[in-house]
């Protein structure tokens, strides 16, 4: 048995972002559904 999975960082700004730390968000898929 083969299982996918991905893994997709991306950051998250807010709409009024001057500069700082901003939030990275990962986001794991396992054989093409969201876990």
């Amino acid at each position: 048995m083969k299982t996918n999975f991905s893994l997709l960082f991306y950051l998250k700004k807010p709409k009024n972002y001057l500069k700082g730390a901003v939030p990275v968000y990962l986001r794991i898929t396992v054989d093409g559904k969201p876990v």
